[in-house]
């Protein structure tokens, strides 16, 4: 170190700490993940337009919005364990997602659930999101201020904490993480790609890039905006089919502007 004379030391965020030390606990369940590209050119048309009309239109709220929808037709993507002999089933499809809040200056994830999606139209969803924004700018301080404390006790009374929680209290789950997530992180990277998360859900989307690429369509080819998503499912509780089924619904949703039909020309 000493011989390094030019570098710099911060501190590590109180945020990043409990992101890592909830890692630690994802990595034990037994995650399987699905790779696919999904046509969002009409959602995205849809979306220029509205956005020319003074409208703030979410990308990652219409993903929301046809997740949940799809969620709900089969209960056990609405399923966590508890211990290993029980499941719970909840009646709510609720949707974790990061927003980007500001504060002192600099841009802070935070997360936001939204709550029973699935019985809430994509402009409550959307609205939901763009008041959270908002209200999360004030509520950064307070979750750091929460972590802090938490971070007063040991890490092995941590760890035990946390293994307890998530692993015999699925409502202590669903009302901190929700029962599936949504990221779009992907969105921000140049051109297509796919990611692997580490997911604590039951079902997690994550969207990569968007890219604009040669499809065929009634045998022509032609170029259509294609987004990378991956969708990740607790294989504990997910069989493959019924993993497929549901990532072929959520695709068929989002290509044919479920919700927003009064938009098509």
């Amino acid at each position: 170190m000493k011989d390094v004379k030019s570098y710099k030391v911060k501190s590590y965020p109180v945020s990043r700490r409990i992101t890592s030390e909830l890692f630690h606990q994802a990595l034990k369940h037994h995650v399987v993940h699905g790779l696919l590209e999904i046509d969002v050119t009409t959602i995205r048309k849809i979306i220029r337009q509205r956005r020319l009309q003074g409208e703030e239109i979410s990308f990652t709220g219409y993903i929301v919005f046809c997740l949940a929808k799809a969620l709900k037709e089969n209960e056990v993507f609405n399923a966590m364990r508890k211990g290993n002999r029980k499941v719970i089933i909840f009646e709510d499809v609720d949707v974790a997602l990061l927003i980007e809040v500001e504060q002192n200056w600099k841009k802070v994830p935070l997360l936001f659930i939204i709550r029973a999606a699935d019985k809430k139209s994509f402009q409550e969803i959307n609205e939901e999101i763009q008041r959270a924004k908002e209200a999360k700018r004030n509520a950064a301080t307070k979750q750091d201020k929460l972590l802090a404390f938490y971070f007063l006790l040991p890490k092995c009374i941590r760890k035990w904490l946390i293994n307890f929680q998530y692993k015999h209290n699925p409502f202590f789950r669903k009302k901190m993480g929700g029962t599936a997530a949504v990221s779009s992180v992907g969105m921000f990277a140049a051109g297509g790609g796919w990611g692997i998360p580490i997911s604590l859900q039951t079902t997690f989307l994550l969207v990569g890039g968007v890219e604009s690429k040669p499809v065929v369509r009634e045998n022509k080819i032609v170029i259509r905006e294609m987004v990378n998503v991956t969708f990740s499912f607790d294989h504990d509780l997910i069989d493959g089919a019924i993993a497929s089924r549901l990532t072929a619904r959520v695709k068929t949703l989002i290509e044919s502007a479920f919700g927003l039909e009064k938009y098509l020309e």
